[in-house]
């Protein structure tokens, strides 16, 4: 079947989707090392297939997805810590207040909001109506 779709009539597209269903089919490792040499050599022929063009764009996609998500994850953990580090050095006395605070808040303007507010004021009881307050979750 491979030799008859990447022959003259270069159903290239063809080849890269009986790659993908053939990987359904090829399950102990024996198989899969086999089927992995029978089709490295129609590699280059399937990487102009517009299937094999829009597998990879698509886990391109996924992958941006992730990366974008992962690095928001890590911003917004970043400003957690700038509020704790704030709260300790301004108003210790509310630290763990701040903490299950910020830890409930999942979003980045929120947060921004909240540590200007509290680094604009030296009111201990405005800062803990702001950490009671509810929202900003």
């Amino acid at each position: 079947m491979i030799d008859r779709l990447a022959g003259e009539n270069g159903y290239k597209d063809l080849l890269a989707l009986a790659e993908m269903l053939g990987g359904l089919a090829f399950t102990t490792e024996s198989e899969k090392v086999w089927f992995k040499r029978r089709f490295a050599m129609f590699q280059d022929i399937m990487k102009d297939s517009w299937v094999y063009q829009e597998i990879v764009q698509e886990s391109e996609e996924r992958g941006m997805q992730k990366g974008w998500e992962k690095g928001l994850e890590k911003a917004l953990q970043d400003q957690r810590q700038v509020i704790v580090q704030t709260m300790q050095e301004r108003f210790p006395a509310l630290e763990a207040m701040a903490k299950q605070k910020v830890a409930s808040i999942a979003d980045m303007r929120a947060l921004n909001l909240l540590l200007v507010n509290i680094a604009s004021t030296r009111e201990i009881e405005i800062v803990r109506a702001l950490l009671t307050a509810p929202g900003s979750n």
